[in-house]
Order: C-alpha cells, then structure tokens, then sequence
C-alpha cells in the first residue's frame, strides 16, 4: 500500500498561494520603501544633468554638426553647374542659418557668453550670400560662353563648305591649264612653269587659311578652361597672329565670289573672338569671378572654422559638467544598488522558504504522484493506485481520476463484451445461413419442384439477401478481429500488393489501377496494411458510377512514416458525409443498388487507429469528380519493431 500524500486546508492549493504571494508583496513593500530614500537623491543627481549639462552638451554637438554640415556645402559652391542648383542652394544655406541663430539664440538663454559667436555668424551669413551672387555670375558667364561656343561650330561648318568649294574650284582650274598646256603647241616651257607656280600657290594659300582657321578655332574654344590671366593674355597674343597669317593667306588667293564671303566669314570670326561681349572677354571675367570665387570661400571657411572652435569649447565645457553629473548619478545608483541586492537577498530567501516548505512539500510532491499516476493510466494500466488524497483541488483531481479509472473499466469490459458478442453472432449465424443457402440450391435444382416465374424469383431474391447476409457477417467478423494482433510485422512491396488487389478484385481489368511511389519493399503491419489497401479500392470500384474508370495508388516515407493516397474518378462524396462514411453500417446508396455490409470504411478507419495512424476523405462534387482517401501507418525499423511487438 503506497502513502497517501494529502494535506486538509480550508482554503487548499489557492489558499496556500495566497499566503506565499502576500509574503513576497510584503518584503517587496518593505524594499521598494528603502528604495524610494535613495531615489530621492537620485532624482537630485539626474535633474542637475538632464535640465542644464545634457541640453547644453546636445546643442553644443547640434550645432558643430550644423556647421560641418555648413563646411560641406560651402565647398560644394564650386561644383555647382545650373541656377536651379544654385537656389536650393541658396534656400538651404538660409535654412541653415536659421538653424546657426537659433542654436546661439539657445546658448544666450543658458547664460553663455555668444558675442564672438554672433559676430562669426554675421560674418558667415554676408559671405555665404556673396560667394552664391558670385557663383551666379560665373555661371552667367559660363553660359555666354557656351554660347559663343556653339556659334563657333557653326561658323566653322559653314566656312567648311567654302573651303571645299575654293579647293574644287583651285582643282578644276589645275585640270583646265593641264589640259590646255598639252593642246597649245605655241605655249613655252616658261608659260607652263608660270601657271604651275600660280596653282601651287593658290593651293597653298588655301591649305594655309584652313590651317590657321583650325588652329584659331581650337584656341578660341580652349580659352574658358584656363587657369589665369596670365595664359588668356599668351593665348590672345597667339590668336592675334592667327588672325594676321588668315589675312595674308586670304591675299593670296585669286580675286573670286568664294574668296570674298571667305573673307566675310573671317569678320564674324574676329567679332566672336575679339570683339566686345566676345570669347576672349567672357573668358577673362570668367577667370575674375572664379579668383573671387575662391577668395570668398577660402575666407567663409576660415570664419567657419573660427566659429566650430568656439562650439568645441562650449560642448568641451559641458562635457565637464556632464562627467560629473554623471560621477553623482553613479555613486548615487551604487547606494541604490546596495539596497536592492540586500532586499534581493532576502526576497529570495523567503521566496526560497516558502517554495520549499508550501510549494515543494505541500503542493509539488503531490502534483508529481498525481502526475505519474495518470500517465501510467493513459499507458492503458487502470489499475494504477492513485497516491494522492486530501479535501483540496488536488485531492478532488485524484477522486475524480478514480471516476475515470471506473468509468474505463467500464467501458473496455462493454468494448470486450460487444467484440465477443459480434465475433459470436458472425460465427454462429454462419451454420444457419448456409443450410439456408444450401437447402434454396436444392430446391431449385430439384426437378420435380415445378415453380412459377414468381416464385423462382423470389427465391433468387432470398439467396441474395442469405449472400449479403454472408458478407455482413464476414465482414462484421472481420471487425471484431481488427487490430487484435500486433505481431504481424514483415517486409511488404506495396506496389506487389496493389497488383495482387486489381487481379483479385477486377479480374476483367475494366478499371486501370496504377501505383507510383515506393518501389522498395517497407517494414510495417502487414495484414493490416493489405486489408486497408484492399478495402479502398473495393470502395472504389463498388461505389463508381460507370463500367471503366481510374484507380490510381501513390505512397511515399516520411518521419518514419508510410503516407498512402488512393484516389479514384468516380462521382465523389458531398462533404457533409465525410464523418458519416466510417461508420459503422454507414452508406450512401441503397444496398439494393451497391452490394455492400457499410462496414468497409469502418474496417479500415478502425485498423488505421488501432496502427497508430490517421485518415481522412477529400472530395467535393460540385468542384469535380473523384474521391481521395489519405491515410498513413508506422515504418517499423528493425531498431524499434522490437518495442512495437511488445506494445
């Protein structure tokens, strides 16, 4: 006889709980109390730092990242290539002042001395608005020469074209003095030396002028990307001197309409490089903006860097004030921190008394047997003592395992006495039914018994329903047995078994029965597997709904588990009967229309459950034809089969 752990308590488990939960309330109560004395001076500590040292410290460092974020930009001045960058440019620059007052505005309240601050940011704000004044004049500039630029590509296309007509012209007379010489018998070796001489130099005065054109044309385009006035004024004086080798290259060309709009266009040209508002004059005030471009910014960023040096002492200076706010804050928190190590230590040891002396002893012990207990109950051993009594929550667990307990042995002795009851009921009514069968045989083939239409009939009905009669009492055997014997396990080729089923159950091979999956033989419960398999597709075949159909059977490992589908095309099941067809005596059509017990799916649900398994029907008419039943036994490994045969 085991002991029987109970304890009587008015107020039970809850009671007990109460008391513990109370205890701790109180010792936390007691240390919140000695906490609140070293917060107050906590509280001293921390309203010192975070009214003036963190604000000023924050706003010191706001404002030296507004400035670097100043520095970037205003080196960023330079690279600017359109007006439009240049106004938001320009509106964030007065953005960020905006920003710059605020920030010293802020420190003025504190009670900083700002005066050289202002000052810079005065100076900062003048210069800034300048360098972008001066920067849009340089793009203004930077245009105009763009300008010119593409008016110099088209003069020089158009001077092309009459560069190549004075060169076809210069060759056309070349061939017709040729042509000349060698039909004037009177011309002397003189006169052909002299037009010789005059061709040449045309040609060269044409080579020439193209040469210098170029040149000058190149020298013109260059001139915008030159550092200083220096070289504008070197590369002046070159073009002066392209300019009069055009001239004296133009000279010496023969009088011509082609020579003279040459001459026209060398004009222009002098106009878009020499005259007023022309390359050369853009490109020096280019060269002044961008010297005063860097002179402005060279200058912004040493106010700049001024100003950023006088933010650094200040955040410096708060940096101070902050350290040793912080120093009272930690020497305050270590105080603090002491209490609660103290009142941490002594909660846990009256947490420690109360587990062991209320929750271990009075509850745990308890809760462990109750445990054990069921769980040897749900083993299948009801028989198990239930060592736990007392008049509280645990104790009616364990009177009320005992109700379940009973009610068990009920119900496995009413399990045990209906099996007997249907293995006795198919046996014995066997012998009677087949001296029915057997005595119908004889009389119809009895020739003295002469019987109408009607009555032959009749008696065929009768053997029909002593054959159903048969079946049902087979199969309700078959029911009884199901799942009795566990020791059956065997290597299994699925695919063998599905063979064997279609030769046994569709001899005339009306419907195609297939299978894919596991072509390797498995180890598990075989005869349950092959009834299972068997039940299906005799399901199948019995219940469609036309002479030739499909029966397809698919099976797969996984988790040391084998997964079977057998799917068919036959007419499908409503889902509302999906619970209803693994009942028992359950279906869906008269038995006059389908020969059938109703106990085919019922087998095969309970040989399912009793394999430890899982089954389940998917089919819906009125989305499409067909049914498939899932279901899935355990692969028995050589390692475990052992303890499958012992279970």
């Amino acid at each position: 006889m085991q002991n029987c752990y109970g304890y009587s308590s008015t107020g039970g488990i809850v009671g007990r709980l109460r008391i513990v939960f109370l205890s701790m309330a109180l010792i936390l109560l007691a240390a919140v109390g000695s906490g609140l004395v070293q917060l107050r001076g906590l509280h001293k500590s921390v309203d010192g730092l975070t009214l003036f040292a963190v604000p000023v410290l924050e706003q010191a460092e706001d404002l030296e990242r507004n400035l670097t974020d100043m520095l970037l930009e205003l080196q960023e001045f330079g690279n600017l290539d359109s007006l439009q960058g240049l106004d938001s440019t320009r509106e964030d620059l007065s953005q960020r002042l905006l920003v710059l007052h605020a920030a010293v505005a802020a420190f003025t309240d504190i009670g900083l001395p700002t005066e050289d601050m202002a000052q810079s940011l005065t100076k900062i704000e003048a210069g800034g608005f300048d360098t972008l004044d001066t920067k849009a004049a340089l793009l203004h500039h930077s245009g105009a020469l763009d300008a010119l630029s593409m008016q110099l590509g088209q003069w020089l296309d158009d001077v092309n074209l009459l560069l190549q007509t004075l060169a076809f012209t210069a060759e056309s007379t070349r061939r017709a003095t040729h042509e000349e010489t060698l039909t004037d018998a009177f011309a002397s070796t003189q006169m052909i030396e002299e037009r010789y001489r005059q061709e040449l130099l045309w040609a060269n005065a044409i080579t020439a002028v193209s040469s210098e054109i170029y040149a000058s044309v190149d020298l013109a385009k260059g001139l915008r990307n030159l550092p200083n006035r220096g070289e504008l004024d070197q590369a002046t004086s070159v073009l002066l001197f392209k300019k009069q080798g055009i001239a004296h290259a133009l000279a010496s060309l023969p009088p011509s309409d082609e020579r003279a709009q040459l001459a026209a266009s060398v004009m222009a040209l002098r106009a878009l490089i020499f005259g007023e508002e022309g390359i050369i004059d853009q490109a020096g005030e280019a060269i002044a903006l961008r010297a005063e471009l860097d002179r402005n910014t060279y200058q912004q960023l040493q106010t700049v860097t001024e100003f950023f040096a006088v933010s650094q002492n200040i955040r410096r200076a708060a940096r101070k004030q902050v350290d040793a706010a912080n120093q009272d804050v930690v020497q305050t928190s270590d105080k603090l921190g002491w209490v609660l190590i103290i009142s941490a230590v002594l909660t846990l040891l009256s947490i420690g008394a109360a587990v062991y002396f209320i929750v271990e002893r009075q509850i745990n012990q308890r809760v462990k047997q109750l445990t054990q207990a069921v769980l040897t109950i749900a083993e299948g051993e009801i028989d198990q003592e239930v060592a736990v009594c007392g008049s509280d929550e645990l104790g009616k667990i364990a009177q009320a395992l005992e109700v379940f307990k009973s009610n068990a042995r009920e119900l496995l002795r009413s399990n045990y006495e209906l099996e007997k009851f249907a293995y006795a009921a198919s046996h014995d009514l066997r012998s009677p039914l087949r001296a029915i069968q057997d005595l119908l045989e004889w009389t119809i083939d009895d020739e003295e018994n002469h019987f109408s239409a009607e009555g032959r009939q009749n008696i065929t009905l009768v053997q029909q329903r002593v054959a159903r009669l048969n079946s049902l009492l087979a199969d309700l055997f078959t029911y009884s047995v199901a799942g009795q014997d566990k020791t059956n396990l065997a290597e299994l080729s699925l695919a063998q078994v599905i063979c064997e089923t279609a030769g046994l159950l569709d001899p005339h091979d009306r419907f195609n029965i297939t299978f894919t999956g596991l072509e390797t033989s498995v180890l598990t419960y075989a005869t349950p597997m092959r009834q299972i398999l068997l039940n299906l597709v005799n399901n199948a075949i019995k219940h469609h709904d036309r002479d030739n159909g499909t029966i397809s059977v698919a099976a797969h490992l996984r988790d040391g588990r084998i997964f079977c589908e057998v799917q068919d095309d036959g007419p499908g099941i409503d889902p509302k009967y999906h619970d209803k067809i693994f009942g028992l005596f359950q279906t869906l059509r008269s038995r006059d229309e389908v020969e059938g017990s109703g106990l085919g799916l019922a087998i095969v649900s309970k040989l399912v459950e009793r394999y430890g398994g899982t089954i389940s029907v998917r089919s819906d008419p009125s989305a499409g034809r067909g049914t498939r039943f899932i279901f899935d036994l355990p692969e028995m490994s050589m390692d475990n089969s052992d303890t499958a045969l012992a279970a």
